[in-house]
């Protein structure tokens, strides 16, 4: 029998990074006008997993999103909005393909999330100043994703799929 990368009783954490949000697509689109600029992070990605068997494993999925954009209106007036999502799921994964180094998996998470819009600006004719919540505080992701493991306990993921990123990826160190 070979040995697997993902077997019964491994703890596997991931630290990655996502391409492809929306709401950092809709900031930047912004971000080549006169007197706007934009910055953000994420969307960021933090995992935990744990083999309860060779083909299934269950955990947590940390996930961010921040965007800030600063912005003029005519010469008088500045403003700020503020954007902020961040997910904590509870999630399973089945693992479908596990060699020495490379792990194929499907996964699914449901969870919290929070956060919401804030915006402030020094027009004394706006009222629209103040915050937003996430409407809906329910949390979903599901993704196909794989991990090879280039030494013993060390190596590298990426994930495809509905999640706060369609694509992530990053690096999957195994305990």
């Amino acid at each position: 029998m070979f040995a697997q990368s993902f077997e019964k009783g491994n703890v596997i954490i991931t630290a990655g990074y996502g391409f492809g949000n929306l709401s950092k697509a809709l900031f930047k689109t912004y971000s080549n006008n006169t007197g706007y600029k934009s910055s953000s992070i994420g969307p960021a990605f933090g995992k935990v997993e744990f083999a309860v068997s060779d083909k299934v494993g269950i955990g947590l999925n940390f996930a961010h999103i921040g965007v800030d954009a600063n912005y003029k209106m005519d010469d008088n007036y500045e403003g700020n909005i503020n954007f902020k999502n961040t997910s904590v799921l509870g999630r399973i994964n089945l693992h479908f393909a596990n060699s020495e180094k490379f792990d194929a998996y499907w996964g699914a998470g449901l969870g919290y999330r929070f956060g919401g819009w804030k915006h402030t600006d020094n027009d004394p004719n706006t009222v629209s100043d103040g915050e937003i919540p996430t409407m809906i505080p329910f949390g979903f992701e599901t993704t196909v994703g794989v991990r090879y493991f280039f030494i013993k306990n060390l190596g590298v993921y990426a994930e495809l799929g509905i999640a706060k990123a369609p694509i992530q990826f990053g690096l999957s160190a195994k305990f």
